[in-house]
C-alpha cells in the first residue's frame, strides 16, 4: 500500500511538474508541499487527494466543460 507521500511524488511525475509549480496548483505554500512529499502529516488527506484528482483530469481534458 502506498502512503501520501508516494502518491504525491507519483502524481506530480505524472503530469511532469516541478514541486513549486504542483504547490501552486494545489494553492498551497512550497514548504508545505515539500513536507508532505516526505511524509508529514496532512490536516485533510481525503481533500488532498481530490484536489490531486482534479488538476490531473484538467491536465488530461483542459477543454473538458465544468458545470
Amino acid at each position: 500500500m502506498s502512503t501520501l507521500a508516494d502518491d504525491l511524488k507519483a502524481w506530480r511525475r505524472r503530469l511532469k511538474i516541478t514541486q513549486a509549480a504542483a504547490a501552486r496548483l494545489l494553492d498551497v505554500p512550497l514548504r508545505t508541499y515539500q513536507g508532505w512529499e516526505i511524509g508529514r502529516a496532512v490536516d485533510r488527506p481525503k481533500v488532498l487527494r481530490l484536489a490531486m484528482a482534479a488538476v490531473e483530469l484538467e491536465a488530461v481534458d483542459p477543454d473538458r466543460e465544468s458545470d
